[in-house]
Order: C-alpha cells, then structure tokens, then sequence
C-alpha cells in the first residue's frame, strides 16, 4: 500500500489513485500465486523441506527489509534520493527474483526431488 502512495504522490495529476492500488493488488496476487505453489511443490517432498520452505519465506523477508533500509539510507532524504533509492530497490529484487526463478527451475531437475515427485504419484 506504501508503494501505491509512493507512486501517487510523485505523478500527482498524471495518475489516479485507483490505478496504483490497483498495482498492490495485482502484487498482493501475484505473491499468493507464488507462494501456494512454492508450498504445493515442496509438499510433495518430505516434511524437512516444507519446514526449510517456511523458514526460508521468514528469511526473506527479513532480507527485504534490510536491503530496503539499506537503499533508503544509501541516498538523500529528498523526493530525488527517494526515487533513486526505488529503482537501486527494484533494481537489486529484480536480480534476486531472476535468481530465485533459476534455482526453482534448476531444483525440479534435481533427482531426489524427482525420486519424492514419483513415488508420491496417485
């Protein structure tokens, strides 16, 4: 919701505000569609790895908080520094959910993960 404010408040006029809440919903979406099949794919595996599942979505966030911290005091405290400290943001997630795709593809190719997928076959 902060975004959408964010987004708001630097288009002004050029933007309504429907359009950006519109944008969180969309987002809001989007992790629920991930995080259900990030939860569906390690659920076929044994009860460790659900755990690790878990464990790691708390891990992250906490990752994105720091590394929004950590951009928010990169730069100046103005609207320009704001700005610029976005797109440093979404910038760096951007590598970090290419990287989270690449592992997830490369996981499924890995053979115990196979093995579980098979014998817990219907």
């Amino acid at each position: 919701m902060m975004a959408s404010l964010v987004i708001y408040a630097v288009a002004g006029q050029a933007i309504t505000y429907q359009p950006a809440v519109w944008t969180t919903v969309l987002s809001g979406v989007g992790d629920g569609l991930a995080q259900t099949g990030l939860y569906g794919m390690s659920s076929t595996l044994p009860a460790r790895y659900t755990t690790a599942t878990m464990i790691g979505n708390g891990v992250s966030g906490v990752v994105v908080t720091v590394l929004r911290i950590a951009t928010k005091e990169a730069f100046d405290p103005g609207l320009e520094g704001l700005l610029a400290s976005t797109r440093m943001y979404f910038s760096i997630a951007t590598v970090f959910v290419v990287f989270c795709i690449i592992c997830v593809v490369t996981i499924e190719c890995v053979p115990i993960v196979n093995y579980f997928r098979k014998r817990n076959l219907y």
